[in-house]
């Protein structure tokens, strides 16, 4: 027999999925804050070992990225870059 689902089942299903959402920025952002960190903590040394240079990896992967698939159309007076699409 098939069941009813009813408005608050359904708010239920988005809250969750509002929630997995949140939780997967929130550990995007978390991976390239630290990232950025890692890149400004080791300061391009080649041979650094340790949790820290995969971090910086992250961040070079990332730039790398924003390097191939972006291009920077304009930067403001205080040197902020707006970037498009390629």
């Amino acid at each position: 027999m098939l069941s009813k689902m009813t408005c608050a089942d359904t708010r239920e299903d988005n809250a969750s999925i509002s929630s997995r959402k949140l939780i997967l920025i929130g550990i995007t952002l978390l991976l390239l804050l630290a990232g950025i960190y890692a890149h400004t903590r080791i300061s391009g040394s080649e041979d650094y070992k340790g949790p820290l240079a995969l971090l910086d990896r992250v961040f070079d992967l990332v730039d790398l990225y924003r390097r191939d698939f972006l291009e920077r159309i304009y930067v403001d007076e205080y040197g902020y870059e707006i970037y498009r699409l390629k």
